[in-house]
């Protein structure tokens, strides 16, 4: 299983590359049924930080992210994902700032490989061809 990052706008982009999508939105659109990992969201009270600055706001949800155990939240990623890679998503497009870029950080820490953005162009159609 491999970690990607993304956002909301390339949730069927992903799920036609098999790719299973989780959020990590504190409040996902209304439609997205799939799975969740609100401890990876920033909470309100976080996402308050916006208004003070970026700086404010990295270190805030660094340290929301620094009391969650690493093996817990992979487990759950990995119970998720039924073996399949997995993008957790969010809003913001690529080069946002945004908070998944953090949580990429803090798993990036304790994997042997790197979770990065998402980023393939290529579309698989119904039939698992490349169009």
């Amino acid at each position: 299983m491999k970690i990607y990052t993304s956002y909301f706008g390339n949730w069927s982009v992903l799920q036609n590359n098999n790719i299973k999508i989780i959020s990590i939105a504190l409040h996902p659109p209304l439609d997205f049924i799939n799975a969740k990992l609100i401890e990876l969201a920033p909470t309100q009270e976080t996402r308050y930080k916006l208004f003070i600055s970026k700086d404010e706001y990295i270190k805030s949800f660094k340290a929301q992210l620094s009391l969650l155990d690493f093996s817990i939240i992979y487990k759950k990623i990995e119970n998720i994902s039924d073996g399949k890679d997995v993008a957790l998503l969010c809003y913001e497009k690529p080069d946002d700032i945004c908070h998944r870029h953090l949580v990429a950080d803090w798993l990036n820490s304790n994997l042997s490989y790197k979770v990065k953005e998402y980023k393939n162009k290529k579309i698989k159609n119904i039939k698992g061809e490349e169009k």
